[in-house]
């Protein structure tokens, strides 16, 4: 498996790992050594876009991001595995049955496929090169890291049909998302947290993301390093963060 990028724990208690280079998601069980890994999304060939199938005869192109929700009480999109297909500029859904749908960006792909994403349906809605997805649970929301437009997307799935929103992108301090790549949801709060690898810092929404503007809760704007252990962390300076 080349370029493993992401790794996580799935809904059916096992292993997700995402293999860029071979543009696959694969499966193993969480306990070492228990069993093989299986491939539940993506081939091993590239492909043309589809925006729907059985997910194992579905091409992804260069997937970056992993989400899912292992509480599965009283939540319709519990068994359901979120994909960022960054070089197709979309998000995938994969169900316990193995289907796959696309939830963001299911366009024909044939040009001009990728670019700033629009407020309104999410599937027919652009991105550009998404990396990083987190889930919701509580709040049934599904943010995206919209790497390439410097936006965070929030993707409301309360609504029959899902709906796409961007959070505001310019900090408390004036200054703008650069590089956003990584997402992590507070589990009680809904409160959201963004490795901005451009910026070199974390970045924190209150929830709703929508509500008021990103403030910093890790590194120093603009200065990649490092200045020692036991800092406060917003001098604590950090490097690349995704």
């Amino acid at each position: 498996m080349r370029r493993r990028t992401k790794l996580g724990i799935g809904s059916l208690a096992a292993a997700v790992c995402l293999a860029t280079g071979t543009a696959v998601v694969a499966t193993a069980p969480a306990s070492a050594g228990s069993g093989n890994m299986t491939v539940f999304a993506g081939k091993l060939k590239a492909g043309a876009f589809k925006a729907a199938g059985p997910a194992t005869k579905v091409a992804l192109n260069s997937p970056h991001g992993v989400a899912f929700d292992r509480n599965t009480s009283g939540d319709p999109w519990a068994q359901y595995e979120f994909i960022s297909d960054t070089a197709f500029c979309s998000v995938r859904a994969v169900d316990d049955l193995g289907n796959l749908t696309t939830i963001v960006n299911a366009g024909k792909h044939k040009k001009n496929f990728c670019g700033p994403a629009t407020p309104g349906t999410a599937s027919t809605s652009l991105l550009n090169a998404p990396h990083g997805v987190t889930y919701d649970r509580i709040h049934h929301q599904l943010y995206i890291a919209d790497t390439g437009n410097a936006d965070v997307v929030d993707v409301d799935l309360t609504t029959s049909t899902p709906t796409l929103s961007i959070c505001p992108n310019v900090l408390t301090t004036s200054q703008p998302l650069i590089a956003p790549v990584a997402l992590s949801v507070h589990g009680s709060t809904g409160d959201l947290y963004v490795a901005d690898t451009g910026a070199d810092i974390v970045a924190h929404y209150s929830y709703p993301c929508s509500g008021s503007a990103p403030d910093i809760v890790a590194g120093v704007y603009g200065t990649s390093g490092f200045n020692g252990d036991a800092q406060p962390c917003t001098t604590a300076l950090l490097s690349d963060p995704d």
